[in-house]
């Protein structure tokens, strides 16, 4: 070999090796990679963020395109790049970045399927100049994902529920949801302190969709805290009642009974009250029983029946229901489970405001996971949301949950794209998940974990399931 081609071989060598090590040293993703393909997404920002309900694209691309620019559309364009354009066109300067529209989502949950995506109503395509002419690189629609699971079931079917990526939520049921339809008065009285005091709406809601609209988004883990006051079962944000746990329960079930192999968490994380001794979790638990059957057949999984627990496949999961009841109490659930409870989900909490904080937390306990052996058996939840004390909502009223998801959305975003922390990852639950792209980061893991590679399979690239590449 000439000495020079050698050493230019070395040189090239050396200098990918430094890429890397920058990037695990900043903790940033480098798309100079040209295994992965271009990524190109619609999010929805938080309702009551300053820019609410907003549209907003996510690029990242591998490489450069001349003439690169990105539209916001109505409908996807067949005959020009200027069909069904509603908005300015996107001048790409950086590889990856993002632009909030101006233009709002429309979608009703109430119009959301159950069997296929549902459209809701904005597609984004990036565009590259060959020839003169406008050609288009990767096309996205905004839609949901209610049955991925089976979808992608050749991809994950064998694999171990501790090695999936699994999207969720963090305090699940805390959104605003339609006023109660109840007579009961007490129900009432709570959503008026909850709605008459904004202090508590801002810094009590994390969601933007209620469960239905979780649940046919992607989401398959839901983080549940309940409590028991006036005979009553509640979902809430710490003392906060937020909606009748029999509503919560209702719409799981109704995703369930209308799907074919989507498999949820149902991850009962927290007690507040009203359910302290074993007398009265024996009740709460004969309620659960009866709330997850349906038609006389049972919807939760029977922890005796699968081997292996946390370790079962969905496969083998599927077998025996669809609903998955971890529990937080590990001596009870132990004793007294009545075959229906399984253990508790460990989440990984790191109670940071700020999120520089909360990076570091991630990246000094998530991709060292696997390492940890009472870790490899137990389902796990890295729980990527910055968290409110009296302290800070004092000292910074406006900046609430809301604004900052908006805030810090893309940057967490990031740091699941990055290898070492996305294939430790078993969970990740976030608050205001339509930001995040929670389901998306699923995808493209599990797809990659499937392949064993840490690029994206040629086999996925014309897979138009969330996106369809044209261009590489």
């Amino acid at each position: 070999m000439d000495n020079n081609v050698f050493k230019r071989k070395i040189l090239n060598a050396r200098n990918w090796i430094l890429l890397v090590i920058t990037f695990l040293g900043k903790n940033e993703v480098s798309f100079a990679n040209t295994c992965l393909k271009p990524q190109l997404e619609l999010l929805v920002t938080p309702p009551d963020a300053d820019l609410g309900n907003n549209i907003r694209i996510y690029w990242s691309f591998n490489r450069t395109y001349d003439g690169l620019w990105i539209g916001l559309y109505s409908d996807e364009p067949k005959q020009s790049s200027d069909e069904f354009l509603v908005a300015n066109k996107i001048q790409v300067k950086e590889l990856t970045g993002f632009e909030t529209t101006g233009f709002f989502e429309v979608s009703d949950v109430k119009n959301m399927t159950y069997d296929q995506q549902t459209y809701l109503g904005y597609t984004a395509v990036a565009w590259t100049v060959v020839d003169g002419k406008d050609r288009a690189i990767v096309i996205t629609k905004l839609q949901t994902y209610p049955q991925w699971m089976n979808h992608y079931w050749e991809f994950i079917k064998n694999v171990p529920m501790t090695d999936l990526f699994i999207p969720g939520t963090h305090d699940t049921c805390s959104y605003k949801g339609d006023p109660p339809q109840e007579s009961d008065a007490f129900v009432k009285k709570h959503w008026a302190i909850l709605k008459s005091v904004p202090l508590l709406d801002n810094w009590s809601l994390t969601q933007n969709r209620e469960i239905k609209g979780q649940l046919v988004s992607g989401i398959r883990y839901l983080d549940i805290r309940v409590k028991r006051e006036d005979d009553m079962y509640w979902s809430c944000h710490n003392s906060i009642p937020m909606h009748p746990l029999n509503q919560i329960i209702e719409q799981v079930v109704e995703f369930i009974v209308n799907t074919e192999k989507e498999i949820v968490v149902f991850d009962i994380h927290m007690l507040v009250s009203g359910i302290d001794s074993n007398e009265e979790k024996d009740a709460f638990v004969s309620y659960l029983k009866q709330s997850f059957t349906f038609n006389n057949k049972q919807l939760y999984v029977p922890p005796s029946k699968v081997n292996q627990l946390w370790k079962a496949t969905p496969e083998l999961i599927l077998a025996e229901g669809r609903v998955i009841i971890s529990f937080i109490d590990p001596d009870y659930q132990k004793s007294n489970n009545m075959d229906i409870l399984w253990p508790m989900v460990f989440q990984y909490w790191g109670n940071k405001q700020y999120v520089n904080d909360l990076r570091d937390y991630i990246y000094a306990t998530i991709p060292t996971r696997k390492a940890s052996e009472n870790m490899l058996d137990t389902l796990t939840s890295v729980m990527a949301e910055l968290t409110a004390n009296l302290k800070r909502i004092a000292k910074d009223r406006k900046n609430d949950l809301s604004a900052q998801s908006e805030q810090h959305s893309i940057e967490i975003h990031s740091w699941f794209m990055d290898p070492a922390v996305a294939l430790q990852t078993n969970v990740l639950a976030v608050d205001f998940f339509t930001i995040y792209g929670v389901a998306r980061l699923a995808f493209i893991w599990n797809e990659r974990k499937y392949y064993k590679s840490t690029c994206d399979s040629q086999q996925t690239i014309a897979d138009d399931y969330y996106q369809k590449v044209i261009i590489p």
